[in-house]
């Protein structure tokens, strides 16, 4: 049977920070260094019309130091897989950026290959000069298979399609973002193998042999950090996360021993108690994480009773996203409205959340700003319908946004209806961080980064969300617009509400957009929420 090793919380540090043994870097770069050596010899032994050509001593000279160079610079930016723990030695796998990594393993390649031609050009002189040699032939077949086993290893081994596969659910092979070489921030770095992998838990374990038992590898899937990953949007976010089988999810939250927490801690999901006012609790929180994914919470909502206001909120977490090397930093936003429209002010629910765009892009963070736009939930989670006149009509009500009015809708997943398919928003954003990840490039070079990628399932009316109520019910459906939020909310959601009404949200643009479309995201439709959500609710 093959064996399973799982890291210790130190160890798992270990290996994302790119820490290594000096003896598996010894004997790594030994090892890749002899195929060099044995060149050299070989260039005395063999010559040909090509090395008559120069004496042999400057044949030898230019090859090596040619490849010497080459080889001498790659070991700069690629790396040897490092140990997982002490005692545990991976051989012959090597991690960094694609392009180099090609550089690397075309070297012994293309020795071998020079190898193969002059041994085939020795051996057919003597073909046509009708040498029978037994010694010969032997070392010609031996030789052959040796280059075509070679040869077909190498091209599997490092052809990018045929990447470490991970995942519990995945089908397709993927590349699995593995550590981050010192200085390069912005770039992913992937390790590829050709051996079957299997997962445990957040560790995938690929196995060489079933003989060899200590021949292990287990790699850790890349860390998303999900700030207030209990809320609203934070719930959708984590389990999509963490139903891709791709990602582990941290969720922070203030009470780790809350429900929604303790449910996410028996799926399996890393749940962590963080203060969001507090650097050194946000540094603990993001320590090793590839990704984050950010909320800011105005300080008037209820629930969470926050002193900062959301700039300072989102200043603190995207300065302790540099400061942990965080790669990606997903941040939900909204657009900018400015001071003089229509009077207000400012509406400081959307003012804030847009200057922080320009701050988490002045410091060179990689990220992308994902806009938000009426959570249709809430319909059901404030809830913005009920039964009345005996149970024979359903009051509908919106905040001051007139019935026909275009509202762009987007759906997210409550916690407690499992059965519910998650809609929209998670999967959007984990579609959009996989596009990251995947790239193969630098992430400060992905044509998303520091980009507003706005996501909505579909553009409607809230008129039209009740009719649709009424239709699928069959209860005659009574629809009230409530002129203010300021009694139950704040007057800065009531302000929120009044551009809403007016100007609209995202008014220039499809939803939904083109660009999640091409990511491959599914949304979910008013007909499929109504039915799926509400109706349950007047069910008899």
């Amino acid at each position: 049977m093959a064996s399973t090793f799982s890291p210790t919380p130190d160890q798992a540090a270990a290996l994302a920070k790119g820490q290594t043994e000096g003896q598996a870097v010894i004997l790594w770069t030994v090892g890749m260094y002899y195929g060099l050596l044995q060149f050299a010899v070989g260039i005395w032994l063999l010559t040909t019309p090509i090395t008559n050509a120069v004496s042999v001593d400057t044949c030898k000279g230019i090859i090596m130091t040619a490849e010497f160079a080459v080889h001498a610079y790659t070991l700069t930016v690629v790396f040897p897989a490092p140990s997982p723990a002490p005692g545990v030695v991976i051989p012959c796998i090597a991690i960094g950026p694609l392009k180099w990594l090609i550089v690397f393993w075309a070297i012994p390649l293309a020795y071998d290959t020079i190898t193969f031609v002059l041994t085939l050009f020795k051996s057919m002189q003597h073909w046509r000069n009708q040498v029978e040699s037994a010694t010969l032939s032997l070392l010609f077949r031996d030789g052959l298979i040796y280059f075509a086993a070679i040869f077909s290893l190498i091209l599997n081994l490092r052809k990018p399609r045929n990447l470490l596969t991970s995942g519990n659910n995945s089908d397709s092979p993927r590349r699995i973002p593995l550590w981050k070489e010192p200085g390069k921030q912005s770039e992913a770095y992937e390790l590829s193998a050709s051996a079957p992998a299997t997962s445990s838990g957040s560790v995938a374990v690929i196995t060489t042999t079933d003989t060899v038992k200590s021949s292990v590898m287990p790699l850790l899937k890349p860390i998303i950090a999900v700030v207030t990953g209990t809320g609203a949007q934070g719930r959708a976010v984590s389990r999509a996360f963490h139903n891709s089988g791709l990602w582990q999810v941290r969720v922070l939250t203030r009470n780790p021993d809350g429900k929604v927490a303790t449910a996410f801690r028996d799926e399996g999901m890393d749940v962590v108690q963080a203060n969001f006012e507090d650097k050194a609790s946000l540094l603990r929180a993001f320590e090793g994480a590839y990704a984050v994914f950010s909320v800011t919470i105005p300080p008037w909502h209820k629930m969470y009773m926050h002193t900062l206001g959301e700039y300072d909120q989102g200043v603190l977490q995207a300065d302790a996203a540099k400061e942990s090397d965080v790669q990606l930093f997903l941040f939900s936003t909204l657009p900018y409205i400015g001071p003089d429209y229509m009077g207000l002010g400012g509406v400081e629910l959307y003012d804030a959340k847009a200057r922080i765009n320009d701050y988490i892009t002045s410091i060179g963070l990689s990220a992308v700003y994902i806009g938000t736009p009426a959570f249709v939930d809430n319909v059901h989670s404030w809830p913005l319908v009920k039964k009345v006149d005996g149970c024979a009509q359903l009051e509908f009500w919106d905040y001051l946004v007139e019935k026909e009015k275009p509202v762009v809708f987007l759906m997210w997943l409550r916690a407690n209806m499992p059965k519910w398919v998650e809609k929209d928003l998670g999967p959007a954003t984990l579609a959009i961080a996989e596009s990251f990840r995947m790239s193969g490039e630098p992430l400060s070079e992905h044509p998303m980064n520091h980009t507003i990628q706005p996501i909505g399932s579909w553009r409607g009316t809230w008129g039209g969300v009740s009719r649709e109520i009424e239709r699928q019910t069959g209860l005659e459906t009574c629809h009230t617009v409530i002129p203010d939020a300021d009694g139950r909310w704040h007057r800065e959601l009531t302000k929120a509400f009044i551009y809403q009404n007016n100007h609209g949200l995202y008014p220039d643009v499809e939803f939904p957009t083109q660009a999640t479309l091409d990511l491959g995201v599914k949304f979910g439709t008013l007909e499929e929420f109504v039915r799926t959500k509400i109706v349950p609710m007047f069910a008899k």
